[in-house]
């Protein structure tokens, strides 16, 4: 039986925990929760604490601090999804534009953004997108691609918001980095999807193709 949809409340109380884990290797306590998401009332913590453990995301040991685990993490496509929605629907239900998810990638997999400032990167993304007329939902550069879910007019094709983003970043990543003027920086194709469920695995068969195209040509 799927469980039911979490409240604005849940789903920070949940993205804490899992932060507070991943950075110092154990779980909050309540208190901590409490003063991460602005609750100063523990006992209000303690029923999100409950609702997400009857949910089945989580698990805890009765009468013991520090004892939640995470046994079910919150989908990172569910709190894109939830955004979009918040975005898009209007007071009648009615949807406007289309929200696209797309990736590309550095040549050969150059790990461009390790050097590049990826603030400035996301900032110039931005800046690109509402010269558009477009809406950045949002954005992840990892150090040799970037993906981006964005709001868009129905007649600019994916190739294009491509395009135009690549090119408002070409002057930044050169400069940065002080490469040639004719230096290639993005590889071969791209990912554009309107199912943010297939994203993670489109980007993963695009970067092996990249990885491909590299030992095929010897170089």
């Amino acid at each position: 039986m799927e469980s039911k949809p979490l409240t604005n409340q849940q789903h920070k109380v949940l993205r804490y925990i899992g932060k507070h884990l991943h950075a110092k290797g154990f779980p909050p306590t309540l208190q901590e929760i409490g003063m991460a998401i602005g609750l100063t009332n523990v006992n209000a913590v303690r029923g999100h604490v409950l609702a997400l453990e009857k949910k089945g995301y989580i698990t805890k040991a009765p009468d013991r601090a520090r004892s939640i685990q995470i046994i079910k993490p919150l989908p990172k496509v569910s709190r894109l999804k939830r955004k979009i929605h918040k975005i898009l629907k209007t007071d009648k239900g009615v949807y406007h534009q289309v929200v696209y998810a797309l990736a590309w990638v550095t040549y050969r997999k150059k790990p461009y953004f390790v050097k590049t400032r990826r603030d400035r990167v996301s900032k110039t993304l931005s800046a690109e997108c509402l010269k558009r007329g477009w809406e950045l939902i949002e954005t992840e550069i990892a150090s040799d691609h970037i993906s981006i879910v964005v709001k868009v007019w129905p007649n600019h094709s994916p190739q294009l918001v491509v395009r135009r983003c690549q090119n408002s970043l070409k002057n930044l990543i050169k400069k940065t980095l002080d490469l040639q003027s004719d230096r290639r920086l993005w590889g071969k194709g791209y990912v554009a999807t309107t199912s943010l469920d297939l994203m993670p695995q489109m980007i993963e068969r695009l970067l092996n193709d990249q990885l491909g195209d590299s030992m095929g040509d010897g170089k």
